[in-house]
């Protein structure tokens, strides 16, 4: 398992490019830095609309982390979820913008070459996207 943050300043919404010197040490930095793009999928069919819940967020009220996996889940269910001759070997989640208490999230799927990619979006806006590679 890997999982890659970038600090944001809350007030700005913009990457901190520069460790805060009261973080160093805390952090290991990395050997390198991989290609962890999203596989561009090209046709996305609906799954369903999602409204945040209370069981849904963390201390700051936003989606919690953990969430945004088990809406992927909800997506792929047939596929990944009910004993799929093709487990999952990857699987990724790229966080675009905050779902916040109250707010709607559209879900949408689509197929790739190597798996499905998954969106959520309120409106025009995506919220996250997330790609599960299949053996």
């Amino acid at each position: 398992m890997d999982t890659r943050w970038l600090l944001v300043d809350v007030d700005s919404k913009r990457i901190v490019r520069r460790m805060p010197q009261e973080l160093e040490g805390y952090f290991n930095p990395p050997d390198e830095f991989e290609d962890f793009r999203i596989p561009k999928c090209i046709e996305f069919e609906p799954s369903h609309d999602v409204t945040v819940r209370y069981s849904h967020i963390d201390l700051n009220m936003h989606l919690n982390n953990t969430v945004y996996a088990d809406l992927m889940c909800d997506c792929l269910q047939n596929e990944i979820m009910q004993g799929s001759e093709n487990p999952i070997q990857e699987f990724m989640i790229v966080y675009h913008s905050e779902a916040v208490l109250g707010e709607t999230v559209s879900m949408k799927v689509g197929k790739t070459e190597t798996g499905f990619v998954c969106e959520g979006t309120k409106g025009e806006t995506s919220c996250f996207e997330s790609w599960v590679k299949m053996k």
